[in-house]
């Protein structure tokens, strides 16, 4: 994931010191080299010298490839933004047009999807707020499945929006404004 230098800076502004010197210091192997520089000039700005702690694991450095740093985050805002664009092709291939509350069901959900698609992957607290609301409401919508079609099918697809919507809200800080280590890795 690339993220914005000057959204980086911007947010190791608003660190204290101390998580700061942590950036620099234990938690280092968690940032991209360019983060690091970027930490380290901000605490020489506020006139502190930086340190080098030992890592949080005790373990020499790691170099982290930036192609591989990939996290679960990106990949599912990638599936979910593609998913809302592919049910918008779908729907103009297939679909069934002459009937307005199916149009008007599909691009609103793909409307939503692509939403939830952007913001996550640009790390927006909307983003957040919009992917909760589309987990509630996909688990609501496979409830309802379950219920009119008694189908046992269900539990597995209400498995996806609920381990997700665990894996999101335990991330809350990290598009509301948490952590900053964890929006660089």
């Amino acid at each position: 994931m690339v993220v914005d230098e000057n959204y980086m800076a911007a947010r190791f502004a608003e660190l204290p010191d101390d998580e700061l010197k942590m950036v620099v210091g234990k938690f280092r192997d968690d940032y991209t080299e360019r983060a690091l520089e970027l930490a380290r000039e901000e605490l020489r700005r506020r006139g502190i010298e930086p340190t080098m702690e030992e890592p949080a694991t005790g373990d020499a450095p790691s170099r982290k490839s930036e192609a591989l740093s990939m996290s679960w985050a990106n990949i599912y805002a990638a599936t979910t933004g593609t998913s809302g664009a592919g049910s918008l092709f779908v729907y103009a291939v297939w679909g069934d047009h002459g009937n307005v509350r199916v149009a008007v069901l599909t691009a609103g959900s793909a409307a939503l999807q692509l939403a939830v698609g952007i913001g996550l992957s640009r790390r927006r607290p909307w983003g957040w707020y919009l992917n909760l609301a589309l987990l509630v409401g996909l688990s609501m919508t496979m409830c309802v499945i379950g219920v009119v079609f008694r189908a046992g099918f269900v539990v597995v697809p209400l498995v996806w929006p609920v381990l997700n919507g665990i894996y999101f809200v335990r991330r809350r800080k990290f598009f509301t404004g948490g952590a900053v280590r964890d929006q660089l890795t």
